[in-house]
């Protein structure tokens, strides 16, 4: 009795993977999505969409006519933006034990590049925030 129940939970288990996958292919067909459209690029360091948008409008493509671009959409990784503000928090201790020391060396000048990155991105954040 449990093998015939183990056997049937198996079989509607595979037939329901088989029909979710049909769904997905027939929805996929159906309908345009983000990915359909989209590009994703990693490494700019830039935040301002202006910029971008118009080095993808003149560089997209080899044609020598202007590629369309819509909207651009800057997101970050977070482990990255962990990685910031650990780096931050490391640097800000380092500065404040060196300038209690009376001591100054290139830990200050790291730190203000890591605090115009934060700055940098939290504006991005911010404009983001008011065009929605």
């Amino acid at each position: 009795m449990y093998f015939m129940c183990i056997v049937i939970f198996i079989v509607a288990t595979l037939a329901m993977s088989e029909h979710l996958t049909a769904t997905d292919q027939w929805v996929d067909h159906k309908t345009a999505m983000p990915s359909d459209f989209a590009i994703m690029v990693s490494g700019i360091k830039d935040t301002d969409e202006s910029k971008i948008r118009k080095w993808f409008v003149e560089h997209a493509t080899k044609t020598a006519e202007p590629t369309p671009v819509v909207k651009v959409v800057i997101g970050f990784d977070h482990r990255d933006w962990r990685r910031t503000l650990k780096q931050m928090d490391k640097n800000t201790d380092k500065l404040s034990r060196l300038t209690q020391q009376g001591q100054v060396d290139e830990t200050a000048a790291t730190f203000e590049e890591v605090e115009e990155l934060t700055r940098a991105l939290r504006a991005g954040k911010k404009e983001r925030l008011a065009k929605t």
